[in-house]
């Protein structure tokens, strides 16, 4: 993004003396903390914006505007967050010369990119203490890793180089917490819903909101809660209209604004952002471009909607509810329009074979919504008993008047009204329901008059809950799987959100889900599972879960908790044997750290041939999720490898957050650590004895 900079000329008379303002040399490591440590108030979503940014950036760079990046997400089996994408790669002077300098940047010199500041790519050091990175350039893989040293500015190492074929592109892994992880997936459903394309990623991304029509200066959302984004490049910023209000009329943004809800599309570089490039600098041109932004929206939408009523072959009735939602919106009502967006039809002169009633009461008008019916009361029973609504209009002959008297008369009326397309249909269509007749006078809910129910919805649930059954007859039978629903929610558990992990989960191993069926308890008449043929489901999706766990997959969850043991320590490979031989060599053949990762080392070499065969990763490590005692997220099964691997950090303390040591410069003195504790404990014996 280029830079918005001032140009200043400077006159000064009379100095005597002048100095200039820098950046202190002896203090740069002072001004590096300060800009990766307190610069983002929020850290987590600066790592997930700043790199993401980084490679969608860098996608452009090369003209795969239509390529996603990937991203993985963290999890508890592999807490590595991995943001990779296919553009150009670093070489080594970009790594060593620009990645690794505060305010050096390539990307001013263009408004195609969203980055400029310099900034961003150092990001990963306001979470964590180092990070990989890994770039295909030139035909080489190259792996560094950034740490923080002694000194706090930071270093960048090479650790390998490999040939890479024609392969390009960058990849960011940093290490999560493992309490973060919750707050990563949140976060990345935030940002990543804006991404265009969306990143390919290994979690499921919120629906776009509800929306009027996308179109070319943004969107405009069906939503009740006022609010605005600005979108530039892949990152929506949301819009303080506060900031927006002025004195001056020519200038402000429209009161309407403050009414809707929708996202702006600017182009790169059209709006100032602050230095975290968390949310949007009010500057006066981004102020202007704003409020010109809004007004360009509305005006296409408006242009839009008149458009299509012009040019498409709407009947005058869906041309009227089409317009409406301008006033819905409380937008400015074009002349043209003004004559079709009333909110009802006045009946001028009443007919002569029949009435219009509504809500009990004679009519003398007909409501204009998308809920409105004419209903021919071609039969007499209650009213109450059919449920209707206070958009039902209701059609009642006058005494001797027959049926195709009153169609020609009320054909008539449809078009002298211009409203030609309405919903017109017999009472006799309608369902009746004698149990309606209790409730009177209140809203209608079919639902609220039945006690057994389906579980009908798979993909997601949304409120309201009761959209997620459909009613039933069926009598309970010993083979059922139940729930029992208060208000559609099952006490104690979140129930739509277990069924859909375990829908996930079983559709992994090829198991089918058993129909679900629900049963309404009340306060006046509580149920109890213990009195109604079947299982619940709770109790249903243990044995379910637990029967997945047959030998050959509990032998492959150990096999798999083995190669993830130490996922988070980025200088450790599965495959460095002779790593493995030089520490043998230090510390002896039948040392517990030896016997340790021989046993990583190999397991995570079979489980990765495994896993390309049988393509499970992702089962085993869902139901090493379901498998934790109170179904948390961050709980994971680790089987003995976790035991074996705690026993270790528990009898060498220091190495739980730097076991990579015990290679490299430092080597020497881990394992002298390593021995030092062994002789201790080893006297503490004799002692004993």
């Amino acid at each position: 993004m280029i830079p918005n900079l001032k140009h200043r000329e400077l006159e000064s008379k009379g100095v005597t003396a002048s100095g200039s303002f820098g950046i202190s040399l002896k203090d740069s490591a002072h001004i590096m903390t300060i800009l990766r440590d307190t610069l983002y108030s929020d850290k987590v979503m600066a790592i997930l914006r700043e790199y993401s940014s980084n490679a969608w950036d860098a996608h452009r760079s090369v003209g795969k505007h239509d390529v996603p990046i990937k991203v993985v997400m963290p999890t508890r089996m592999d807490p590595t967050l991995t943001i990779q994408d296919f553009g150009p790669g670093l070489s080594p002077e970009d790594v060593f010369q620009v990645y690794t300098q505060y305010g050096a940047s390539t990307k001013r010199d263009s408004d195609d990119a969203v980055g400029m500041l310099g900034i961003g790519s150092k990001s990963g050091f306001a979470y964590s203490d180092s990070f990989t990175i890994i770039s295909c350039h030139g035909g080489k893989r190259r792996t560094y890793v950034a740490v923080l040293d002694e000194s706090e500015s930071g270093v960048i190492n090479l650790l390998h180089e490999e040939d890479c074929g024609g392969a390009t592109g960058v990849s960011i892994q940093i290490a999560i917490r493992p309490n973060d992880l919750w707050e990563f997936t949140n976060k990345a459903r935030e940002l990543y819903k804006h991404f265009d394309p969306h990143p390919d990623i290994n979690i499921d991304l919120p629906p776009p909101p509800a929306t009027y029509n996308v179109m070319g200066h943004g969107a405009l959302y069906e939503t009740e809660d006022p609010g605005w984004l600005a979108r530039m490049g892949c990152v929506a910023y949301e819009v303080d209209l506060d900031q927006l209000k002025s004195q001056s009329k020519k200038d402000s943004i429209g009161e309407y604004a403050h009414r809707l809800s929708g996202c702006l599309n600017f182009n790169i570089g059209e709006l100032a952002i602050n230095a975290s490039r968390e949310g949007l600098k009010y500057t006066d041109a981004t102020k202007k471009a704003l409020i010109t932004k809004v007004e360009m929206l509305v005006d296409e939408f408006i242009r839009h909607t008149i458009d299509t009523l012009d040019k498409g072959e709407f009947r005058p009735w869906d041309k009227r509810i089409r317009s409406q939602i301008l006033t819905r919106l409380g937008l400015p009502i074009p002349k043209p329009l003004q004559n079709i967006v009333k909110t009802s039809a006045s009946i001028k002169n009443p007919p002569k074979t029949f009435s219009v009633w509504r809500n009990k009461h004679a009519a003398h008008d007909i409501a204009i919504t998308d809920r409105t019916r004419i209903l021919l009361q071609n039969e007499r029973k209650q009213l109450a008993g059919y449920g209707l609504t206070a958009f039902d209009h209701l059609v009642r002959p006058y005494p001797g008047q027959p049926w195709a008297a009153v169609l020609v008369e009320l054909d008539k009326l449809v078009k002298d009204l211009d409203i030609e397309g309405v919903p017109i249909m017999e009472l006799s269509a309608i369902t009746w329901n004698p149990a309606l007749l209790k409730r009177q006078g209140k809203q209608f809910n079919e639902k609220h008059h039945y006690k057994t129910f389906t579980l009908i919805q798979e993909k997601g649930f949304y409120h309201p809950y009761s959209r997620a059954w459909g009613i039933s007859t069926r009598k309970p039978e010993p083979e059922d799987v139940f729930v029992i629903l208060e208000s559609f929610k099952v006490p104690g558990y979140d129930f739509y959100y277990e069924y859909k992990q375990d829908k996930q989960l079983f559709e992994l191993f090829g198991k089918t889900m058993p129909a679900v069926y629900g049963y309404k308890s009340t306060e006046k008449k509580p149920l109890d599972a213990k009195n109604i043929p079947g299982t619940e489901y709770k109790e249903w999706r243990e044995k379910a879960i637990a029967d997945l766990l047959t030998p050959e997959v509990a032998e492959l969850m150990e096999l798999k908790a083995w190669s993830d043991l130490f996922r988070d320590h980025y200088y450790w490979k599965p495959n460095r044997r002779a790593a493995i031989q030089d520490l043998i060599t230090r510390l002896g053949k039948n040392h517990p750290l030896c016997i340790l990762f021989r046993k990583y080392s190999v397991a995570a070499i079979k489980f990765q041939k495994i896993q390309k065969k049988t393509k499970m990763y992702e089962a085993y490590d869902l139901l090493s999720r379901r498998l934790a005692k109170d179904n948390s997220p961050t709980l994971e099964y680790e089987g003995s490898a976790g035991e074996e691997r705690d026993k270790i950090f528990e009898k060498y303390p220091l190495l739980n957050d730097r076991i990579y040591d015990l290679w490299g410069s430092k080597e020497q003195d881990w394992t002298n650590y390593v021995k030092a504790l062994d002789f201790y404990y080893a006297n503490q014996k004799e002692d004993t004895k």
